[in-house]
């Protein structure tokens, strides 16, 4: 076993990492090396890197991808053993190739035996498919660990065959609104492959999503510069090598709706995607998804992966869906007892679609309420007396 905890360390294993990344059963884009160093460049400041490598001679059997991320709960400061990327990346696991039982056991317990390090294991977004839930129940028991395996997001998507596609093809809505715009003015689809002209469709993105969201009263993710920074940099890396589409429909020379996502091991997934909200009724994200699953079945992939959510919009286009799990780990019996009370009440209510909906529309607006008035504090602390009694503000 050998723990890596430098970024230089991680930089040199760009080849190995992605070569045993095609081998393993969890092949996505958000376990790819690329992913994993942009993320940490932008969100690992207050983390730790954890990256454990298996290996047997000079050969790398399995990595697991961790990091060491501070947390609190109440007053108590805590210290969690999580993926890296976690809550950005949509699907994680550990990377193995062959021997995958032996691996995870090795990975547990050289985990198990360093209690001191972390106070829970927090190991989120592991796909349903992945053979990880099963042979980590087995050697969690073994290992006697005190451990809950809990049911997270579903995940829609479309596997593309001709008959799928021919019944998106026919949704009335979608092609009446088309024709509606399409008598307007001009109606277009851009596939952008130039950096300079994807940044600047992204910074599009970015402000139609605050609007959205504005006018909602929730908070967007894009209030979060870091963020913004992580997509703007996965693009200069990315899309040079074909690996991201950014997909924008255009009416009267102007983006009304546009889709960033991640092309890999023959799947699209659409990963943040935004509309201008005067052209909301025409459902232009609508179009726009009608367009390029026609084009991705044409081109030869197999799916189109929607991501993480069960938001009604996917329900429309997919004809499959998983669903992700958690793994946690908790050292304290107290603790433990706690977190399966708390999850296995919210793993009932998640199963209420129009009340989990309504939770999370209720917690976007508490943080959009609670941003808003941090703003506004930070104004009122700026305000001072300025020279001769008059208000001033700095």
């Amino acid at each position: 076993m050998l723990l890596l905890s430098t970024f230089d360390d991680l930089l040199h294993l760009e080849n190995d990492w992605n070569s045993l990344l095609t081998k393993s059963e969890t092949n996505t884009i958000f376990l790819t090396h690329e992913w994993i160093t942009n993320w940490w460049k932008c969100f690992g400041q207050d983390k730790e890197l954890f990256v454990l490598l298996v290996r047997h001679g000079q050969k790398i059997l399995g990595i697991a991808p961790l990091m060491i991320a501070p947390s609190k709960v109440f007053i108590a400061k805590l210290k969690r053993i999580q993926f890296i990327g976690t809550p950005h990346s949509d699907y994680c696991d550990f990377i193995v190739g062959e021997q995958k039982e032996a691996v995870l056991e090795a990975l547990y317990e050289y985990l198990i035996q360093r209690k001191k390090r972390w106070n829970e294991i927090n190991l989120v977004n592991v796909p349903g498919t992945s053979s990880t839930l099963l042979l980590s129940r087995k050697i969690l028991k073994k290992l006697r660990a005190r451990f809950n395996m809990l049911s997270a997001d579903e995940c829609p998507s479309i596997s593309l065959s001709s008959e799928a596609v021919q019944q998106i093809q026919k949704k009335r809505d979608i092609i009446r609104h088309c024709k509606y715009l399409s008598e307007r003015g001009e109606l277009t689809f851009s596939n952008v492959k130039d950096v300079g002209q994807a940044s600047g469709l992204l910074g599009t993105l970015f402000q139609q999503h605050l609007k959205i969201f504005q006018t909602k009263g929730i908070s967007s993710s894009f209030s979060d510069a870091k963020w913004k920074r992580l997509l703007l940099s996965l693009i200069n890396e990315l899309l040079p090598k074909g690996r991201i589409d950014l997909w924008a429909l255009i009416f009267k020379k102007e983006p009304i709706a546009i889709v960033y996502g991640f092309k890999h091991d023959k799947k699209y997934l659409t990963y943040c995607q935004s509309y201008d909200p005067q052209y909301s009724r025409y459902g232009p994200g609508m179009i726009l998804f009608k367009h390029f699953i026609d084009q991705y079945f044409q081109a030869g992939l197999d799916e189109v992966d929607f991501g993480r959510g069960g938001e009604l919009y996917k329900h429309r286009f997919s004809n499959k869906r998983v669903y992700n799990f958690d793994i946690r780990v908790e050292k304290s019996y107290i603790h433990y007892l706690l977190v399966n009370i708390y999850f296995k009440t919210k793993e009932i209510v998640m199963k209420d679609r129009r009340l989990a909906g309504l939770i999370s529309e209720y917690k976007s607006k508490l943080q959009y309420e609670n941003r808003s008035f941090t703003q506004q504090s930070n104004r009122t602390k700026c305000e001072i007396l300025a020279p001769g009694g008059s208000q001033g503000t700095v």
